[in-house]
């Protein structure tokens, strides 16, 4: 089976989060995930002004608008950016994965 994991990498301090894995990435999963990273207590991007992502279609603009209320920038990137894929390729490599692009702040399929 094939899962999908979101991570978030604070770029200054390198530490990573797991936002949250599935086998199916729909809007309902995606909007769940935007509220727990906007969480006003323990949100990961609590005090963060910008979040760069993707132009990945699971980005949905529910998400978008989710975060965009809570105070967060959304940094769109420009299609095929592949430099940004140097920030999540030790994740993958922590992971045992070979070859992701995880780095973009997408949801990659991870093989279960």
């Amino acid at each position: 089976m094939t899962y999908y994991v979101l991570i978030v990498i604070h770029l200054l301090t390198r530490r990573v989060q797991i936002a949250g894995t599935t086998p199916q990435p729909a809007s309902a999963f995606m909007m769940q995930v935007g509220r727990n990273l906007t969480d006003p207590f323990d949100g990961f991007l609590v005090g963060k002004r910008f979040l760069i992502m993707d132009r990945d279609p699971k980005y949905t603009k529910e998400f978008r608008e989710l975060l965009k209320e809570a105070g967060t920038q959304i940094v769109r990137l420009p299609a095929r950016s592949p430099n940004l894929n140097a920030y999540g390729q030790p994740v993958d490599r922590a992971s045992g994965r070979r070859g992701s692009d995880s780095g973009r702040c997408a949801m990659p399929p991870v093989p279960g």
